[in-house]
C-alpha cells in the first residue's frame, strides 16, 4: 500500500501549498502504482503541483505522459487542458491553439476550466494572428458564461480580435463592454484601446475624453501598478492628440493645443515617474518649450 500512502501524504503537503514536498511525495506514488486509476492520479497531482511552482516544461511532460497512459481515464480530458496551460504559460501560443481546440470536444471537470481554456485559447489565437478563430473561442465566452469574472477580458481581447480583422467599429463595442464591466486593469486597456480607435480616426477630441477617463479613473492615483501602466499610456497619447494638431492650428487655438499637450506630458513625469515612457515625455517637453 505504499504508492496509494505516499499519494495521501502528497495530497497533504498540497492542501498546504508545499509542492515541493508533495511532488516527491507524488512521485514515489506514482512509481510505486500499477497503471490504472492511481496512477493517473499521482501523475495529475505531481503536473499540478510543478505547474504550481512554475516549473512549466516539468509539468507539460507530465500531464503528456498521463494523457499518453491513460487517454480513456477520468482525469483525461483535465490532463489535456493543462498540457495547453503549460503551452500558454510558456509562451508557445502556436503549439498551445491546437490542444486548446481539442479541449472543445471533451469535458472538463470545472466551469472555470472551460472558460479559461475559451479564453487562453482565444488569446493564442491572437498572438497567433489567426484573428478569426480568436473571434470564434473568445464570443461563446459573453454568450454562455455572462457572470463570469473573465467576462470583461473576454471582451477587451474580443475587441483586439475584431480590430486586427478591420471590423473597428465592432471592436469599439467590445473595447466599451470591457471597460465599462471593470474597474481595474482591463477596464483601463479597453478605455484606452478606445481612444486609439478614435485617435486613428482622427477624432482627436473624444479620443482625448477617452484618455482622460484611464489618466484619472480606474483607480485614479490608488490604480494597481497594472493600470497604472495604462494611465500612463493614455497621459503620453493624450499629449500626442494635441500635438499633431498644433502645426495646423493658428493663434489662441495653437495656444491651446501646445498648453494641453505640455499637460498631458508633465501628467506622466509627475504622477508616473517610474514608467518607461516618462523619459520619452520629458524629451517632447523639451521639445514643446522650443515653439
Amino acid at each position: 500500500m505504499a504508492a496509494e500512502a505516499n499519494f495521501h501524504v502528497g495530497e497533504s503537503h498540497y492542501e498546504k501549498a508545499a509542492y515541493g514536498d508533495a511532488a516527491k511525495a507524488y512521485t514515489v506514488a506514482k512509481q510505486k502504482s500499477q497503471p490504472g486509476e492511481l496512477r493517473e492520479k499521482a501523475t495529475y497531482k505531481l503536473g499540478w503541483s510543478l505547474f504550481q511552482e512554475k516549473k512549466y516544461q516539468e509539468a507539460l511532460a507530465q500531464f503528456g505522459e498521463q494523457a499518453t497512459d491513460q487517454p480513456q481515464g477520468p482525469l483525461a480530458a483535465d490532463a489535456l487542458f493543462m498540457k495547453a496551460e503549460c503551452l500558454f504559460r510558456l509562451e508557445k501560443y502556436q503549439d498551445a491553439l491546437p490542444v486548446y481546440l481539442a479541449t472543445q470536444d471533451v469535458k472538463l471537470a470545472s466551469p472555470v476550466s472551460q472558460i479559461l481554456a475559451l479564453l487562453h485559447g482565444g488569446q493564442s489565437a491572437l498572438q497567433a494572428e489567426k484573428w478569426d478563430q480568436a473571434i470564434a473561442l473568445l464570443s461563446q465566452i459573453p454568450e454562455k458564461h455572462q457572470d463570469s469574472p473573465y467576462l470583461p477580458e473576454a471582451y477587451c481581447e474580443l475587441g483586439r480580435a475584431k480590430q486586427n480583422s478591420g471590423k473597428e467599429a465592432e471592436a469599439m463595442q467590445d473595447y466599451e463592454k470591457a471597460a465599462s464591466l471593470s474597474r481595474g486593469e482591463v477596464g483601463a486597456r479597453a478605455r484606452f484601446m478606445t481612444g486609439e480607435l478614435m485617435f486613428g480616426q482622427k477624432k482627436f477630441a473624444e479620443a482625448v475624453r477617452q484618455f482622460q477617463r484611464v489618466m484619472f479613473g480606474y483607480g485614479g492615483e490608488s490604480a494597481t501598478p497594472e493600470a497604472k501602466k495604462w494611465q500612463a499610456k493614455a497621459g503620453f497619447e493624450a499629449a500626442r492628440c494635441a500635438e499633431v494638431q498644433i502645426n495646423d492650428a493658428q493663434g489662441p487655438a495653437r495656444a491651446e493645443l501646445l498648453k494641453q499637450a505640455q499637460q498631458a506630458y508633465q501628467y506622466v513625469l509627475e504622477k508616473h515617474p517610474q514608467d518607461e515612457l516618462a523619459a520619452q515625455a520629458k524629451t517632447r517637453l523639451q521639445e514643446l518649450s522650443k515653439l
